[in-house]
């Protein structure tokens, strides 16, 4: 049992990391949803860590929004990336990501990517790779822009797939979140 790695640079209370229940939840990091990444990528990857344990476990699909900020100073503009806190409709194999998930806590979040894990896999339901509803997805949402779909796998593999790119791997499931409090 050890505090959050981050210290008080992550909040004063040192077991909010895991829902206050350090003995049945971990995050060896301290990363959870919110936190800010270099890269859509990186967020993609720190989110399927995050909804990987307890989609395998409940045998439900969670998904959510990668959003990206804008900061900085006008000369010097930064961006960075983030996603939210996955939502799940308790569905093998379906879960309903709106755009009404990434409004509220901050005006300035822009919606760029959809992350998404697939819980089973079966002989009529191919889970290692991207549906077609997810490939449709990102289809639609790719008319103004790309807009990537992210997928973790029962296998627990990473991927990514966009309109003009195709599909890649980009991680595997690292172990590094037990779960998440909810």
């Amino acid at each position: 049992m050890t505090r959050d790695p981050l210290g008080e640079a992550g909040g004063l209370n040192l077991y909010a990391f895991v829902g206050n229940n350090p003995v049945n939840w971990g995050d060896p990091w301290g990363l959870k949803p919110g936190d800010l990444f270099n890269t859509i990528e990186d967020a993609a990857i720190d989110a399927s860590n995050y909804i990987y344990p307890n989609s395998i476990q409940n045998k439900s699909e969670y998904g959510g929004w990668i959003w990206k900020r804008t900061g900085g100073l006008p000369w010097k503009r930064t961006v960075q990336y983030g996603y939210d806190d996955p939502v799940t409709q308790k569905n093998h194999r379906h879960v309903e990501i709106t755009i009404r998930t990434c409004e509220g806590e901050r005006p300035e979040k822009t919606p760029v990517a959809i992350f998404h894990s697939h819980a089973i896999d079966n002989p009529r339901y191919d889970g290692e790779n991207f549906s077609l509803e997810d490939r449709s997805i990102a289809e639609r949402k790719s008319i103004e822009r790309i807009f990537p779909i992210f997928v973790i796998t029962p296998l627990g593999v990473i991927k990514k797939y966009d309109p003009i790119n195709g599909i890649s791997i980009i991680g595997q499931y690292s172990g590094a979140f037990i779960g998440f409090p909810y």
